[in-house]
């Protein structure tokens, strides 16, 4: 466009898009979320009623919702896509989006420490998305079932981490190694109490830990992020964390005796420095929050 009327001279054309594209492309990058969780279905109906009757809602987003009604962490990963909208529909929950058409992509791709989703849990989610997307009355939905390459997102705002299960097809075994599990995937913030879903995580370590003979050697390491370059952090948690953990996998069937080591790092073996020009970044120092497992078979 110039203007108001269509650009006619093709060369101006191209000159005017390519200048408007990086224009769109800066300010895309910028942008950050303005509240904390991951609330798609109220994003949604801000894109609805914000596009015109005709026009195309398009949607970049993993879907992984973490506030009701449609929170995955207490949804579940067993649910019915089609009832899940329905129930939706019969509650006015859904958007109404006639005339408009849906394009969303994304849906399944986890980023930071949102654990990545196995395919069926990820089809699920498609299959949620396009069921709600229909319950909408849209003139047309296009969920991508394509994952799509996405940078992690400059927003710092807390969002809940959804439990993934563990699926796999194989007996459990024992095996040296090291696990990583973040802080937020376990425990409520800023307590060593852990979350409803740490099962989730929690008790696939255990199958694996209880085929381990006697000799194992089960070591687990708190970390906390560094808030006060001048002082030691979280020392006190990072250790109450670490029993939690070994506490839940006893009760899980884990014998006591397989643990050599429980401990709290504090803020002493971070894995990035989470001040950025002297600033506290939250999103580092999520990196810096986790409880560390390690396992060694003699």
């Amino acid at each position: 466009m110039r203007n108001e009327e269509v650009e006619a001279i093709p060369e101006r054309a191209r000159h005017l898009v390519d200048a408007r594209l990086a224009d769109l492309t800066a300010t895309l990058s910028r942008l950050t979320a303005g509240t904390s969780e991951l609330d798609l279905l109220t994003v949604l109906d801000r894109g609805v009623r914000r596009t015109p009757p005709g026009g195309t809602v398009m949607v970049l987003s993993s879907g992984i919702q973490t506030v009701d009604p449609l929170n995955l962490s207490t949804l579940g990963w067993s649910f019915d896509p089609r009832q899940a909208a329905i129930d939706l529909a019969e509650r006015g929950l859904i958007p109404d989006a006639a005339g408009r058409h849906v394009s969303m992509s994304g849906i399944g791709t986890a980023l930071g420490t949102q654990p990545a989703l196995p395919r069926p849990q990820r089809q699920l989610l498609i299959e949620l998305w396009r069921e709600v997307c229909a319950a909408s009355g849209a003139e047309s939905c296009e969920i991508s079932d394509q994952e799509v390459t996405l940078t992690v997102p400059l927003a710092t705002l807390p969002v809940s981490v959804v439990a993934v299960p563990h699926l796999s097809t194989e007996e459990p075994s024992c095996r040296s190694g090291l696990i990583r599990i973040p802080d937020s995937v376990l425990f409520q913030p800023d307590t060593a109490r852990l979350l409803p879903s740490a099962d989730a995580s929690l008790s696939a370590l255990a199958r694996q830990f209880t085929a381990c003979s006697p000799g194992v050697a089960i070591r687990i390491v708190g970390h906390s992020a560094d808030v006060d370059p001048d002082r030691i952090d979280g020392e006190d948690l990072s250790e109450q964390r670490a029993y939690m953990a070994r506490n839940r996998l006893v009760e899980l069937g884990v014998p006591d005796r397989y643990f050599a080591e429980i401990r709290g790092a504090a803020d002493t073996e971070r894995r990035v420095d989470n001040h950025v020009d002297g600033q506290f970044d939250e999103a580092l120092a999520a990196m810096n929050r986790r409880v560390e497992i390690s396992v060694e078979v003699k």
